[in-house]
Parts: C-alpha cells; sequence; structure tokens
C-alpha cells in the first residue's frame, strides 16, 4: 500500500460498535490515522457506508451479543456493495470471535484488540492479513496519546481485559486478561486532556475496579483517584472526573471518595444482571442481592442526589417467569435511576451457552420489553425529583439534531436541554438550574446561572 503521505489526504471513516473502551480505542486509531496523513470522517458511530465516501473504512466491532455481532456483518456487508475498491479494516472484539468470517464477508484486513496499538503499520499488511492474537498477563497496555475524537468528554482507557469467569460472559475470550495502565502514563494522559481544554475525562475499563492488581504494589482505584486529587487538583484546575461501570463489590470502598472529592462525579453504573440470588449463583457472580441492596441503600443515603444506574441481562438459562417476577420486583425497589437492559445473547465459549432451560426468544423478547417500561419509569421519577436544584452541567459541544437544542451533562448524568443556546459555553462546565421541559418527562431543561 502507497505511505499515504505521497497522496493528497486520503479520506478515511472509522464505524464503531460497542462499549466506550472501543470508543477510546477508536479514537486512538483516528489520531494514528491523522498522523499518517489521513483526512479521517467527522464522527465515528455511523451505522453504514456511503458511495465513495472513503478509501479507508475501519469497522471498530463488538461481539459481546449476537445483536451487535449481526449489526456489524450488516454494516460490512453494506460498505462492501457501496465502496467496492475501498480498503476495509476490521477490528475489534468481534475480529477475535470471526476473523474468518470476517475476512469472507468482505474485510480486506482483520485485526484484534491487542494489535490496535500499531495500526497505521497493519495498513502495509496483504490483504487477507489476519492478526488477532491475545495478549498475555504480561502484555502492555499500549499508550495511545491524547485521541480527539471530536467529543465533548475525554475517554481514558486505564485497564483491559478480565480475570472473571461469569458464566454468560465472552469478553475474557476477546480481550485476555486483566492489565493497567502505569499510574504515570494515567495522570500524563490527564493532563494532556486538561491542557486540550477538556472539562470532564471519563476512566474507562474493560473491568474497571481491578485497575492496579498487576502493578507492583496491587494498587487501587482509590489510591488512583488520590493521587489525581493530589498531583492534578480537578478542583482548582477546573475539570471533573468521571467513573464507568464498576461490580458492587468493588465500588463499595469507594462509595466514601464521592463526598471526599468534589470533582468526582456523583454518578455510578453499578451491573446487578439479575434480581435473584438463584440466576446471580447461576451467572457465577461474586456478590448477592442483600449486597446489592444495602450498597445502593447506602449510597442514595449519602448522596441524595447521585444517579445510580444498572446493567440487568433478560431470560438467563433457567430463570423462570417466577424468577423474573421475584427479581424485577426487587429492582423495582432498588433506588436505581436507569437500566440498560439486554436479552440473554448465548456466546461461543461459554458456560451459559450449554445451560439447560434455556429461555426463548419469545419469552426474552417480553421480559426485555417489560424491563425497558420499568427504566422509563425510573428515568423520569429521577428527572422529577430534580426539577428545582442547580447542579453543575458540561455543555455539549453539537447540538441535539432532532431539536436543534444545546445539550448538557450534570454531574448526576442527566441529560439536559439549554434554555437558549449559546456557542460559547460549548465544551464548559456551568452551573443551571434545573426546569421541567414542556412535552418530556425524561429531560429537563436548563439555564445557565454560572460558570465554573
Amino acid at each position: 500500500m502507497e505511505n499515504p503521505k505521497d497522496k493528497a489526504a486520503p479520506r478515511a471513516k472509522i464505524i464503531t460498535l460497542g462499549c466506550k473502551v472501543n470508543q477510546f480505542e477508536s479514537a486512538a486509531i483516528r489520531e494514528a490515522l491523522t498522523g499518517a496523513g489521513y483526512a479521517v470522517g467527522d464522527r465515528e458511530g455511523d451505522s453504514g457506508g456511503d458511495k465513495g465516501g472513503a478509501e479507508l473504512y475501519v469497522l471498530n466491532a463488538c461481539a459481546v451479543t449476537l445483536r451487535a455481532e449481526k449489526e456489524a456483518f450488516r454494516i460490512l456487508r453494506k460498505l462492501r456493495r457501496e465502496s467496492p475498491d475501498a480498503l476495509i479494516v476490521a477490528a475489534g472484539c468481534l475480529s477475535v470471535a470471526r476473523p474468518e468470517k470476517l475476512s469472507e464477508t468482505g474485510a480486506d484486513l482483520v485485526i484484534g484488540n491487542a494489535q490496535k496499538d500499531d495500526f497505521v503499520s497493519f495498513l502495509e499488511k496483504p490483504k487477507g492479513t489476519m492478526d488477532c492474537a491475545l495478549p498475555t498477563k504480561d502484555s502492555k497496555l499500549g499508550y495511545a496519546g491524547s485521541p480527539v475524537s471530536g467529543r465533548t468528554r475525554a475517554f481514558l482507557k486505564i485497564q483491559d481485559g478480565c480475570d472473571a469467569s461469569c458464566s454468560y460472559c465472552a469478553v475474557p475470550l476477546l480481550r485476555g486478561p486483566s492489565r493497567s495502565q502505569e499510574k504515570e502514563i494515567v495522570l500524563s494522559q490527564i493532563r494532556n486532556y486538561v491542557g486540550m481544554g477538556y472539562k470532564e475525562i471519563v476512566f474507562t475499563g474493560i473491568h474497571l475496579g481491578q485497575w492496579g492488581k498487576d502493578l507492583p504494589g496491587s494498587p487501587g482505584a482509590a489510591d488512583l483517584l488520590k493521587a489525581v486529587n493530589d498531583e492534578l487538583d480537578p478542583l482548582s484546575r477546573g475539570f471533573r472526573m468521571r467513573l464507568s461501570s464498576l461490580e458492587p463489590n468493588e465500588l463499595l470502598p469507594l462509595v466514601p471518595l464521592f463526598g471526599e472529592y468534589p470533582w468526582l462525579a456523583r454518578h455510578a453504573h453499578v451491573p446487578l444482571q439479575a434480581g435473584t440470588d438463584k440466576i446471580l449463583s447461576l451467572m457465577n457472580r461474586p456478590y448477592d442481592v442483600s449486597l446489592y441492596e444495602k450498597l445502593l441503600s447506602d449510597s442514595r443515603r449519602l448522596y441524595p442526589d447521585m444517579c445510580l444506574g444498572s446493567d440487568v441481562l433478560a431470560g438467563f438459562p433457567g430463570e423462570t417467569g417466577e424468577d423474573f417476577s421475584e427479581g424485577l420486583r426487587f429492582i423495582e425497589s432498588l433506588p436505581l435511576n436507569y437500566l440498560h437492559v439486554f436479552p440473554f445473547s448465548a456466546r461461543p465459549g461459554t458456560v451459559a451457552r450449554d445451560m439447560k432451560n434455556q429461555v426463548s426468544e419469545g419469552e426474552k423478547k417480553e421480559r426485555v420489553k417489560t424491563l425497558k417500561s420499568l427504566d422509563k419509569r425510573k428515568r423520569e421519577a429521577f428527572a422529577a425529583e430534580n426539577v428545582g436544584r442547580t447542579e453543575r452541567a458540561l455543555t455539549e459541544n453539537t447540538l441535539d439534531p432532532a431539536t436543534g437544542r444545546q445539550k448538557a451533562l450534570t454531574g448526576n448524568y442527566l441529560k439536559v436541554f439549554m434554555k437558549e443556546n449559546d456557542p460559547a459555553l460549548s465544551g464548559l462546565l456551568i452551573d443551571v438550574k434545573l426546569e421541567r421541559e414542556e412535552g418530556r418527562n425524561d429531560v429537563l431543561a436548563a439555564t445557565p446561572v454560572g460558570v465554573f
């Protein structure tokens, strides 16, 4: 393949499916391509190709659910059909899970997660190359610099891989063992983000609560947050941090820090997955419903304005109608403010794929529908609780495409519409007064009352 610097700005487009870690890695790929002379498309996450739109397409795809896998192959077929002469690179977890099928469907090159750090060099490989080897316990996390993705918030991957053995999850098979980014590199990346003007930085990882366990001295997430506070002083420098998903038993020791560090967004996403001890045991989850209930109740008691969210799987093998009803009542009783709901998806290589008493697709669909209805009610209730409050919000760089309104995200994870658009506030942390939004129960309106 010709060196892109020898041509006039070849065009590239990145299509990202999946978790925030994938989003971070796509941003790193984008930065590498830009440095190599490519003109990279303005946004990731587009759901398809555009005829003649680019010479290079990168499909960074997910394989955690069957739905995500089907969507990736649909996009790949569309790209190959509409851009027959383009170079198409398949990357990510799906590349590890289904490399041959990706190649057969139209990908010219197939690259795994561990190889993304050397992405530009990989483009020089002959068509048909597949390199999807898993990292080892001793593999270092690549230093991705400070990728610019066009987003208002900066996502910072501090951990990758997973050592857990949840019976439904293929992630350890796709990303390898847990590995942590060194503290000094994490702090350096935060400094870079702050220097670039980012006002919110999100720590992400596949198993975020395991950060540091493989580093000398086995530090934990609390040690990293203390280092951020002591060495970077977020409060005086005007930025905040947010934690992405944390397992219940790993969030427990961090709960006091939401009060100790005002710069830590009061938002916790705590996967539950199932609302009965029977199903949690079948899932091989390392907690029970009583621990989960106490964690959320204590968090809500300490921080009444805190946003608490969760993941829930519907239709796990062995989940009877009575089990589902019991779990639903439990979830309804919890002080959760939103749910991410997924139907159970049997993944190759997992224990749950071969379990007895699989739930029918029709029943799973009905259970998902019921849980999403509960999610809607919880979101609306949380929005109502916040009417009249003043919260610190980060204004977004882009307008809501449906309404043309300027959006913002509060520290407690409420997505709000600004009463009036003001481009001068884009990307800034501001204090806003929250009001009801006409015609909406799940979204609030916001009026600026001061810039932080």
